[in-house]
């Protein structure tokens, strides 16, 4: 059964979980990213304004009630985004109109790019029980009886105020120049109101809104240059150099293990033969993988779940090829895909691992690794040897 909006938001405040917060951005994306689209009218900016939301609801999840209905929280708040941008691109937004008014469109595209850019005027004047219940029933196609439930009034009871917003909002656009039946607003609405948003949009947003909340200091900053989609490559970088990643501290166990038992970089105990320094360079390596990994992740969003087989392919991510970021990745080598991975992104699949294993004070020998499900490890060598142990874990025998 799927999770609902509820349960992924207390998932995602209890425990910081990434899986629960991008459930919740793939659930909205769409939702939000058409909503600022209508409004901004570029999709540049939309998507900088669907940065912004997202990270406001990483920052603000924990104080929302419990009774918060998700979908018309995040209208409310892409409406006073997309707000804030319009009045910095004032000019630019006009030269996008008189290219529009130029244009020749087909009817019905006329009709819904005359109405596109008063639909979110119009709806932020409506009641907020009428808003909500458009939202719902054709922002996110609900059915009556989901809508009802939602809004915990009957299936009858939804019907009629969704007809009597729908009368509303109609009114308010013909007071706005416009002229159209109710009818053919609701063809309009559920057809046009919602488009699919990008799919990389969708992987950078679920990163960058939940490493956004690893410190104070750094969700302080971040909305201060979010809105720009360059911003993606300052955090990035800015993240390489502070060690602020998905894992911001992190103590590291080693013990004698064999072949099928290696130690992970997390969960945490509290015995380690790590000496202090070798402890530091650790989580520091720790960070760097974490942040190549977040590269992968993004990569594999937008490339039918398939990982990149040269740092190349995402160096765009990290400020381009001659990022010192993207250099100090030089200590990691990505392994090639197998038969059976065919490329994927899978679970067990091995991503890149460290290129020379560290020979600590203890006389240990430790390699970090990343796979696909997320994980990044530090191995102390198994009695085998590492080779045996790539093995093991890319064939399933864990």
């Amino acid at each position: 059964m799927q999770a609902t909006d509820s349960e992924l938001l207390q998932r995602f405040t209890q425990s910081q979980s990434q899986d629960a917060f991008a459930a919740l951005v793939q659930r909205h994306m769409s939702l939000v990213y058409s909503a600022a689209l209508r409004q901004v009218r570029s999709a540049e900016l939309a998507e900088e304004v669907a940065q912004a939301v997202f990270i406001a609801l990483a920052r603000q999840a924990s104080d929302l009630r419990q009774d918060t209905l998700l979908a018309a929280w995040l209208y409310e708040v892409t409406r006073r985004k997309s707000v804030d941008v319009v009045r910095g691109e004032s000019r630019r937004q006009a030269r996008e109109r008189r290219i529009l008014e130029e244009g020749h469109l087909i009817a019905t595209e006329s009709t819904w790019s005359e109405i596109s850019p008063l639909l979110d005027e119009a709806m932020d004047a409506l009641e907020e029980s009428d808003r909500t219940a458009l939202v719902l029933r054709y922002f996110e196609n609900l059915s009556l009886k989901e809508v009802g439930q939602a809004l915990a009034i009957s299936d009858d009871a939804a019907q009629k105020r969704v007809s009597r917003a729908v009368d509303t909002l109609r009114a308010g656009l013909v007071s706005r120049g416009l002229s159209i039946a109710s009818a053919s607003l609701i063809g309009l609405l559920s057809g046009s109101a919602v488009q699919s948003a990008p799919a990389l949009l969708i992987g950078k947003v679920a990163i960058l809104a939940t490493t956004s909340t690893s410190t104070s200091s750094f969700a302080s900053t971040t909305l201060t240059y979010t809105f720009a989609m360059k911003t993606l490559t300052k955090t990035l970088i800015a993240l390489a150099f502070v060690g602020v990643v998905a894992v911001t501290t992190v103590t590291l166990t080693t013990s004698k293990q064999n072949a099928s038992s290696p130690t992970m970089a997390f969960p945490t105990q509290p015995e380690s033969r790590y000496t202090a320094s070798e402890r530091a360079q650790a989580n520091r390596i720790l960070s760097d993988a974490t942040l190549l990994r977040t590269g992968f992740m993004i990569y594999a969003s937008a490339h039918s779940n398939r990982a990149p087989t040269q740092l190349d392919q995402i160096a765009e991510f990290y400020g381009g090829a001659e990022s010192p970021v993207l250099q100090q990745f030089a200590r990691f080598e990505i392994l090639p895909a197998t038969a059976g991975d065919q490329g994927k992104l899978l679970p067990d699949r091995i991503l890149f691992r460290e290129r020379t294993p560290r020979l600590g004070n203890s006389g240990a020998i430790h390699r970090m690794y990343a796979f696909g499900d997320g994980r990044v490890m530090d191995v102390e060598q198994p009695v085998a040897g590492f080779d045996l142990w790539e093995k093991d874990q890319t064939s399933g025998k864990r």
